[in-house]
C-alpha cells in the first residue's frame, strides 16, 4: 500500500521486436569485471538469431554461429526442401576510459554450411578460419577478413568427402585436420598458409572409424 516512485528501466530507442516468424530467439553478451573488489557495472549487447547458436572466443572477441535451414520449394511436390546456412557475429570487448568493460557488435557475415563446433573455428593473424559441412558438398575451409564491419570470405576449399559427416576438426597454425565418416575414415589436412589459397595437402583413408 505505500507509494514507489518508479522510473523507466529501458529506453524506448533499447526495445527491438523482431519480424513474426524471421527470429526464434534473443542472444545476449555480457562483460562483467570479476577482478574487483568492489561491484561493477557489466555491460551487455544482444541481436537476434533464428537456429543452433555455436560459440568460438578468444581473448578479445566472441564469434557467435547461427546455424538455420532456410526454405525452398520444388517446381513439383508439396514437401520444402532445405539449405544450410549459417550467420556469423563477432563481438569484441574493450575498456573505457574509466576502465570498464565495452561489448561491442564488430562485424557480420554469412555462408552456407554447418559448423560442427567450436573446435571447427580459429582466429589466427587477423583470419578467420572455419570448417563447415553441407549437405550437398561435403566438408570444406572457409576463411575470413573483417573488412569494416563486414566478415568477407577471402578464402575456400569446398567440396571435401561429400555424402560423409563431418565428425572432428582440429586447427594447429597454418593447418587444419580434420576427420569425416561413412564407411571408411578419412582424414584431410589442409594447408592454410595462404589465406586466400587453402590447399589441400592429403588425405588418408583407413577402414573405421574415431
Amino acid at each position: 500500500g505505500n507509494p514507489v516512485d518508479v522510473g523507466g528501466l529501458v529506453g524506448p530507442t533499447e526495445i527491438d521486436a523482431p519480424q513474426a516468424g524471421a527470429y526464434q530467439q534473443l542472444t545476449t553478451i555480457t562483460a562483467i569485471d570479476i577482478l574487483g573488489e568492489e561491484l561493477q557495472p557489466s555491460s551487455t549487447t544482444g541481436f537476434f538469431t533464428k537456429g543452433s547458436v555455436k560459440v568460438f572466443a578468444t581473448t578479445e572477441s566472441v564469434y557467435v554461429f547461427d546455424g538455420y535451414v532456410t526454405s525452398s520449394w520444388r517446381d513439383i511436390g508439396i514437401l520444402p526442401l532445405g539449405q544450410q546456412a549459417t550467420d556469423v557475429t563477432k563481438v569484441t570487448f574493450s575498456a573505457d576510459l574509466r576502465e570498464l568493460p565495452v561489448v561491442s557488435l564488430a562485424a557480420e557475415g554469412s555462408f552456407s554450411g554447418n559448423v560442427l563446433n567450436q573446435f571447427a573455428v580459429d582466429e589466427y593473424d587477423g583470419f578467420l578460419r572455419v570448417v563447415v559441412e553441407t549437405w550437398d558438398e561435403g566438408s570444406g575451409v572457409l576463411v575470413f577478413e573483417q573488412q569494416a564491419a563486414s566478415l568477407k570470405e577471402v578464402g575456400a576449399l569446398r567440396g571435401l568427402a561429400s555424402n560423409e559427416n563431418l565428425y572432428s576438426v582440429r586447427f594447429a597454425g597454418n593447418r587444419a585436420y580434420f576427420v569425416t565418416f561413412l564407411r571408411t575414415d578419412p582424414l584431410f589436412v589442409v594447408d592454410l598458409s595462404s589465406p586466400t589459397k587453402p590447399v589441400l595437402l592429403g588425405e588418408l583413408h583407413v577402414p573405421g572409424f574415431s
